[in-house]
């Protein structure tokens, strides 16, 4: 059973008839990477399905993030969440249900705003896990690089410009738009083992790139 249908199988078997729609999504911009954004949609939260949740979560990747909303709290947040709606529409797949999403309009008034805070903040964080002893850069650049990547995507979509046909386009294509060389960058991201020059230049790169939002 491949991690998608456990998933799948995982999710209906907690939520039964309460469940609306499930959605996998996110890009894969990582060499091995496993990660999987997924979406639940709910007719209501109720706190034991959620604990019941939580239990069978052993059986999952614990790389999955999962978000659950109601569907009314979804159609509400669109504006709230700009970047992960943008992220949903352009990468999701429905395996189960309703697809409640195909009906939503991402407002892109606050996007610039909402850009700039999620990378600028989560640059903070991303120094701020130096100080744990023995911190695992390789653990530090697999979490962070998806959450950053999201955002660099929205340069795109702010300057009206078309988003990249495939993965392997995503990073020549913003080079170009951003005018920052990403050769050394995209290695670093498809190293097995990265050191601390290495973290370096991932960290001071994600710094150039996210300084561009000033120019937009």
């Amino acid at each position: 059973m491949t991690s998608i249908e456990k998933i799948k199988s995982c999710v209906l078997d907690v939520y039964k008839d309460e469940l609306v729609s499930l959605y996998v999504y996110g890009e894969n911009y990582l060499r091995d990477n496993a990660h999987h954004h997924v979406l639940i949609v709910l007719k209501s939260v109720l706190v034991n399905d959620i604990r019941g949740h939580a239990k069978q979560r052993t059986l999952l990747n614990e790389g999955m993030q999962f978000s659950i909303f109601t569907e009314k709290e979804l159609r509400d947040s669109v504006d709230v969440f700009p970047i992960e709606f943008l992220l949903m529409n352009r990468s999701r797949q429905l395996l189960f249900g309703v697809d409640v999403l195909d009906q939503l309009q991402v407002s892109l008034s606050n996007l610039r705003h909402e850009c700039e805070y999620t990378l600028r903040s989560n640059l903070l964080k991303l120094r701020s896990a130096l100080l744990v002893p023995k911190v695992d850069l390789n653990v530090l650049v697999s979490q962070s690089a998806p959450v950053f990547f999201a955002s660099f995507g929205c340069f795109f979509v702010l300057l009206s410009r078309d988003f990249p046909a495939s993965s392997e386009l995503f990073f020549t294509e913003l080079s170009a738009l951003t005018k920052i060389n990403l050769d050394d960058f995209v290695q670093v991201l498809n190293k097995k083992k990265i050191d601390d020059s290495d973290f370096q230049l991932y960290i001071d790169t994600l710094s150039k790139l996210t300084d561009f939002i000033n120019e937009i």
